[in-house]
C-alpha cells in the first residue's frame, strides 16, 4: 500500500523509532525537508524544510540527533526544533564533516569526521566522540599507519569498548574504547577582551605527542597566525590562519611524525609578530 506520493520529491530516507514513529528526508535534491509520522505512515508532517539527514537516531521518542550538510543537530521535543551541536575545528583539522554516526546511549556517541594535516602534509582522518549529548565534542587520530585523505565513511560501536569504522582504504575496530588521548581542536577559552596580545608557554612542557597552546587577541584582527618550525627555521606546521574576534584562544599540537627536540612557535597578528616561545618534544 502507497503510503505517500510526492512526485520528484519523494523521500530517499527513512527512520523509524518505532511502529508508529518515523522520520523521511529528500535529501540532496530540490527542496529538502524533514516529514514525522506518529500513525505509522498514514500520515507525514513536514517538520524542517530546507534541512535533511544522511543519519537519524532517537534515543527515545524526544531526544535524537541527525547529521547532514547543514551539520550535527540535537532535537530534544521530537524534531520540532533542532541545535546545531559545534564540532571540533581549527588548529590541525582540516575539514570535520559528519555523515555517519553511532549512539551508545543518550550521552556517548562516536561519529566519523574529516582529518587533519600533520607536518609535511601528512594527512589522517579523525574520529569524533561526545559523552554527554553533544554538548562537547572531541576528537582523536586512530593510530593506523595509514594516510587517508577521505576520511572515515561508517561507524558502529556495539558498547563503549567495541566499535569498528570503515574508510576507502579498509576497515579498523578497537576493542578498548580508542585511544586515550582526545583533542579539540582550536576553541575560544575566553571572550573577555584582552588589554595585550599575549603568547603563553604551551602545556605541558615538554611534552610527547600532544601539547595545548594559548594565546590572547586584544581587538579583532583580520588574520591571526600560529605557526610551528624547527631549529632551522624549516616551517613545520600553520595551526592557525584565520580572522579571530578579541579574547583568549587554545589549540593542540601533535608531535606525532616529528623527531624530539626543540621547536619554536610564533604567534602573528595582522602581519606583525607578537612573541615566540621554545618548546620540547621528548619520546
Amino acid at each position: 500500500m502507497q503510503q505517500i506520493n510526492l512526485g520528484s520529491l519523494n523521500p530517499n530516507h527513512i527512520y523509524m523509532y518505532n511502529g508508529r514513529i518515523g522520520y523521511i528526508t529528500e535529501q540532496g535534491g530540490g527542496t529538502r525537508y524533514v516529514r514525522k509520522t506518529t500513525d505509522s505512515g498514514i500520515s507525514w508532517t513536514q517538520i524542517l524544510i530546507n534541512d535533511d539527514f544522511i543519519k537519524i537516531y532517537f534515543t527515545d521518542s524526544l531526544t535524537g540527533w541527525k547529521c547532514s550538510v547543514f551539520g550535527m543537530k540535537k532535537t530534544t521535543d521530537g524534531g520540532l526544533n533542532w541545535v546545531t551541536q559545534t564540532l571540533p575545528s581549527g588548529g590541525i583539522i582540516q575539514t570535520n564533516n559528519i555523515t555517519s554516526f553511532s549512539n551508545i546511549n543518550k550521552d556517548t556517541i562516536w561519529a566519523n569526521g574529516g582529518y587533519v594535516m600533520f607536518p609535511n602534509s601528512e594527512l589522517r582522518s579523525i574520529l569524533n566522540r561526545t559523552t554527554n549529548g553533544g554538548n562537547t565534542w572531541l576528537f582523536q587520530i586512530p593510530d593506523t599507519g595509514k594516510i587517508n585523505t577521505l576520511g572515515y565513511v561508517f561507524v558502529n560501536f556495539v558498547n563503549k569498548l567495541n566499535g569498528w569504522v570503515t574508510n576507502p582504504i579498509g576497515l579498523i575496530h578497537t576493542t578498548s574504547g580508542g585511544d586515550t588521548t582526545w583533542l579539540s581542536g582550536l576553541q575560544q577559552i575566553s571572550s573577555n577582551i584582552p588589554i595585550n596580545y599575549k603568547l603563553s608557554q604551551n602545556y605541558p612542557n615538554p611534552f610527547n605527542p600532544i601539547t595545548n597552546i594559548k594565546y590572547s587577541v586584544k581587538r579583532e584582527t583580520s588574520n591571526v597566525k600560529l605557526i610551528i618550525y624547527d631549529v632551522q627555521g624549516k616551517l613545520i606546521a600553520e595551526l592557525v590562519n584565520q580572522k579571530h574576534m578579541a579574547g583568549t584562544y587554545q589549540v593542540d599540537f601533535s608531535g606525532i611524525g616529528l623527531s624530539s627536540g626543540v621547536y619554536f612557535y610564533s604567534l602573528i597578528a595582522d602581519g606583525a609578530l607578537i612573541e615566540t616561545r621554545k618548546m620540547i618534544l621528548v619520546k
